[in-house]
């Protein structure tokens, strides 16, 4: 058996022990954490309405034209089990247990293979529910419990677990992840297949082909399994719309240049500190690696596979970045219509992982290897007594530095960088510029940074003498602590498929007047008005974002948008007048003619905008009016 193998097959092996039981765990919390917060709305269930026929749109509204076009079988499952059951309990509820499945799996699974040790894996899970990296997303949010907006969290998740799988050597598994990947989530792929090109790579070069032989037939399934769901999805989509009120035939370069440089935030450069976390991951994950390997641990080609991905996302993303601020509004679609930048939301919880391995498997004596459960520990303390801690701080240091958990992410690498940093003076120099860097852009973090790094230190160098033992059942005891102050405010804010009064009125008042299936105008920004009336809705927050995704539905987008809401995207020197001021001017004849042009019967109306209709309904936020015939 060669060298290679011999290696992949101990790194397989040797996870394995509480893995299983481990997983199960986190898949039971999922179910646990459902019932005890409650079943909330789903994009995908939207969709699959849309998609279904179950709330009618006509062929060529953009909402149709989108779901149907989509490769993605998030869509086309969520629309299959809608047929099957019309229950919304049925496909909000499985897609939840989907979402909190896909945040706690990656950082327990990750934990579990880079570290060899499933504790690191339940303490990984435990930081990101504690939402340690919340704070530090590109420009796509993260997220811990089910919001609206489950697709990117699924893929985000699917593709750590399967670099996961790379580096841990479960080959077959990841070939197969691999293949399957583009009907999953196809802007996860890139650093996707950077990561399994490089593997080969290796491989070959170490001429261990039988285990890539073996992925490479996985792999292969895969992609067999993703050309039959096109074929069959192909078969779904709607034909481009040709005449009509959606239909038109300007040109989609300018709405598609207008949105990217100021209507879509998804897609422009991202600010903020996930740069922090890109030059943190940077240095833990390669100077983590050069400690390792001259040590020669056991863990070092797992480590080097995961800091290889980390990088590979980096350099991807940084590299689109550096040709969007030389080539502005002109980038082409195929680097920036994926949208790349969200890939920097695999960075925070791949530096968790990171850093509490670095406290397992770097150190100088045995009693310090217990330091992530110490670590961990502190951080169930400090959200367990974080009430409290404003009558301590006051109000206003407690909201700007402790109401959000980011500090105990700082911490976290102030106290690896300290175990790195132990009799090591190149470490030392490189984190010592890196905190240089950190303490420009990120006083606070710096400080927490140098604090905790400087405690760890001394208690590493015996200046305080440090001792912890732990044992299974203490370990246990915190974590039940740890996930009963997680779930205990979830509970108290149980919500279960929530319905406003108002939306609850507005249904009620429609089938009364036999309008069941009446086309709904609202807010461009309003969202899960579908969902919680069952009527099909002219336009919501993300229907101007299938023009990003799919710049052919630009124009027709683009015409609903500037006709009813007097909105455009393209750069015309000038901001648009705001849809409120736009709703004032409309006339009741104006309001007739949208209502023959694009079939819209009902419009609802925040109550601080005025229009020249008598309302049919009051609530206390909206009003909702009958357009005249």
């Amino acid at each position: 058996m060669s060298e290679a193998r011999a290696q992949s097959e101990s790194n397989a092996n040797d996870s394995l022990s509480g893995f299983r039981e481990g997983c199960l765990f986190w898949i039971g919390f999922t179910v646990v954490a459902l019932v005890i917060r409650g079943v909330r709305w789903d994009e995908n269930y939207e969709f699959a309405q849309a998609m279904t026929g179950l709330v009618p749109y006509d062929d060529a509204h953009p909402l149709r034209q989108y779901t149907r076009a989509a490769y993605n079988l998030q869509f086309y499952s969520s629309a299959l089990i809608l047929n099957v059951s019309e229950n919304p309990l049925v496909l909000n509820g499985f897609r939840n247990l989907l979402f909190i499945a896909s945040t706690v799996l990656p950082p327990f699974m990750l934990g579990a293979w880079l570290s060899r040790n499933a504790w690191v894996g339940h303490c990984a899970a435990v930081l990101i529910l504690l939402g340690v990296h919340l704070e530090f997303d590109g420009v796509y949010p993260q997220f811990l419990w089910p919001g609206m907006f489950s697709n990117g969290h699924v893929g985000l998740a699917y593709a750590l677990i399967f670099a996961g799988c790379l580096a841990a050597g479960h080959l077959r598994c990841a070939g197969l992840l691999l293949g399957l990947m583009p009907m999953i989530h196809l802007g996860q792929i890139p650093p996707a297949l950077a990561l399994a090109g490089l593997y080969a790579i290796y491989c070959v070069r170490k001429n261990n082909l039988q285990p890539l032989k073996n992925a490479v037939i996985f792999f292969s399934v895969g992609v067999v399994l993703c050309t039959v769901f096109y074929v069959i999805q192909q078969q779904f989509v709607l034909p481009p719309v040709t005449d009509g009120p959606y239909f038109s035939d300007a040109d989609p370069r300018p709405i598609w240049q207008g949105r990217i440089t100021s209507h879509d935030m998804h897609r422009q450069i991202p600010t903020g500190n996930i740069h922090v976390i890109t030059v943190a991951t940077l240095l833990i994950g390669w100077l983590g690696w050069f400690r390792l390997h001259r040590e020669e641990s056991r863990i070092v080609t797992v480590w080097f596979w995961i800091a290889l991905y980390a990088t590979s996302v980096i350099v991807i993303t940084y590299a689109i970045m550096v040709i969007h601020l030389a080539l502005g509004a002109d980038i082409p679609y195929l680097l920036l219509g994926w949208l790349p930048y969200r890939l920097l939301n695999h960075l925070p919880p791949i530096l968790v992982v990171m850093g509490l391995t670095v406290l397992t498997r770097i150190a100088d004596d045995d009693s310090s290897k217990s330091f992530p459960a110490l670590f961990v520990s502190g951080c169930v303390m400090f959200a367990a007594l974080k009430p409290l801690l404003p009558y301590v701080v006051g109000s206003d240091l407690y909201s700007r530095y402790l109401f959000h958990n980011d500090l105990l992410l700082f911490a976290l690498v102030g106290i690896a960088s300290a175990f790195l940093s132990i009799q090591d003076r190149r470490a030392t120099i490189s984190l010592l510029i890196g905190w240089i860097v950190l303490a420009v852009l990120h006083r606070y973090g710096a400080a927490i940074v140098l604090v905790s790094g400087l405690i760890t230190f001394g208690l590493l160098r015996n200046i305080v003498s440090f001792e912890f033992e732990s044992s299974r059942w203490a370990m246990i005891l915190v974590a039940a602590i740890g996930l009963i102050t997680i779930l205990w405010p979830q509970y108290q804010n149980r919500e279960h498929l929530p319905v406003g009064i108002y939306e609850a009125d507005v249904a009620e008042i429609l089938d009364a007047r036999g309008d069941g299936d009446a086309l709904l105008l609202a807010r461009p920004q309003q969202v899960l008005l579908q969902a919680q009336t069952g009527h099909p809705v002219f336009a919501d927050m993300a229907t101007e974002f299938h023009a990003s995704y799919r710049p052919s539905l630009g124009p027709s987008i683009k015409a609903m948008y500037e006709e009813v809401y007097g909105i455009w995207f393209e750069d015309r020197g000038e901001a648009p007048p705001g849809w409120q001021t736009t709703w004032s001017a409309h006339t009741p004849e104006h309001w007739t003619d949208i209502r023959d042009r694009w079939n819209i019967e009902y419009v609802i109306v925040p109550n601080s905008v005025v229009i020249q209709l008598e309302p049919v309904l009051r609530g206390e936020l909206d009003k909702l009016y009958a357009l005249p015939e």
